[in-house]
């Protein structure tokens, strides 16, 4: 990825950081009405692997290999992984193990749930930003409006400032970087940026974003 963006102008690497970002936006706003849906529906937290499963309409087998796999690493109780291939199975009416997650079939009222994501007013920021935590932000070029945020606007300064990685970090091998910055050259410790992800871990928390 690194070497395909070298061949791009500054203009394209930036469109194309913007549509990346936009694309895991959906997908994460996707994810999430899901996961509450089946919370509803199940009364009992799901992860997100599975949910993925759901998201890339995979066979109906498959799915209940990622259910094994939650129950196997103490995810969800075996009770509840029964439960949850039974429900799913009637919720997308399977009939055969090679039967597709057809997602369009949880998705619906989506519309007005991504609409309610972008226009409705839930997260007040400045509540929880120190003056020392607003100067960490600036110095990495992240601005913060004064008001509160809609959820839509939330995750995309969360997006922000996760997209910075320390080179002191262990588990950088293997990982893509083309679209993360280092927190070198930006005045940043490796101590304020962690007390800034707590922040907002704290801030997700309080709200039910995930």
């Amino acid at each position: 990825m690194i070497s395909e963006l070298q061949n791009y102008t500054e203009i394209e690497k930036r469109e194309l950081y913007q549509l990346r970002k936009e694309q895991i936006a959906r997908r994460r706003t996707q994810l999430k009405l899901i996961k509450h849906k089946l919370k509803s529906y199940f009364d009992f937290d799901i992860v997100d692997y599975i949910i993925d499963d759901i998201l890339e309409n995979e066979e109906y087998q498959h799915f209940c290999l990622m259910v094994n796999l939650a129950v196997v690493n103490r995810r969800m109780t075996e009770e509840q992984g029964e439960t949850l291939k039974e429900g799913i199975k009637e919720l997308f009416e399977i009939e055969k193990d090679t039967d597709k997650l057809d997602v369009d079939m949880i998705l619906d009222g989506y519309d007005d749930w991504y609409s309610n994501y972008h226009s409705k007013m839930l997260v007040d920021i400045n509540k929880y930003l120190s003056k020392e935590n607003k100067a960490t932000l600036k110095k990495l070029s992240v601005k913060v409006k004064n008001k509160v945020l809609t959820n839509y606007e939330y995750d995309d300064l969360r997006l922000n400032v996760l997209q910075y990685y320390s080179e002191n970090d262990e588990d950088l091998e293997g990982l893509d970087l083309s679209f993360c910055k280092s927190l070198a050259g930006t005045g940043v410790s490796d101590e304020e940026y962690q007390e800034l992800i707590n922040v907002f871990d704290r801030i997700s928390a309080d709200y039910g974003i995930f």
